[in-house]
């Protein structure tokens, strides 16, 4: 069972969690620092989200408004497969939708057949999506996604260039090939 902080804002519970998840499954003390890269969104500059995050020893790389999708490595590659994804859920949605009533009645005209968007309808086609997305992270070709946007961005470099110049930095990503 997880317990739920409800006086922590949402994205905290979670966050919190997946860092604190991160640094076991990694071997890393408690008290390792967390590196949380963010848009220039106005609610992240407030005083109490920038307290939260101090408190729970995260660092923060803020990206400038209107270069996200130049810097952060999400918006670079993984926000695309996502997207991609989604939209095929919905294509097939749609397919099916039209294919059904052509069945049901030849000769409707295709501009008369109404597409169920219902949000109880919409909710499920959308999990499914996330969790075809999520699976797929999980794949070599996922993370290779994702190690695609860190290339885009410049983070890569930075980490080698931190590993030649920086002997004190505790890297749990040592023993990776960047």
């Amino acid at each position: 069972m997880v317990a739920v902080n409800f006086s922590m804002p949402a994205n905290f519970q979670v966050l919190i969690p997946y860092f604190e998840g991160a640094k076991k499954s990694l071997g890393l003390p408690a008290t390792q620092k967390s590196l949380l890269i963010w848009d220039a969104f106005k609610a992240h500059g407030c005083e109490s989200v920038r307290k939260r995050v101090e408190e729970a020893n995260i660092l923060t790389a803020d990206i400038p408004a209107n270069l996200t999708h130049l810097l952060s490595p999400l918006d670079l590659t993984v926000n695309k497969s996502i997207k991609l994804q989604e939209r095929q859920e919905f294509t097939d949605h749609f397919t099916k939708t039209v294919q059904r009533a052509l069945e049901e009645n030849p000769n409707i005209d295709v501009a008369d057949i109404k597409l169920d968007t219902r949000k109880t309808v919409m909710r499920p086609l959308h999990a499914s999506s996330l969790c075809k997305v999520h699976a797929m992270f999980k794949t070599d070709r996922g993370k290779q996604i994702i190690l695609n946007g860190w290339r885009a961005a410049g983070i890569v470099d930075a980490v080698k260039d931190a590993r030649t110049t920086v002997t004190d930095i505790l890297d749990p990503f040592a023993e990776l090939t960047l």
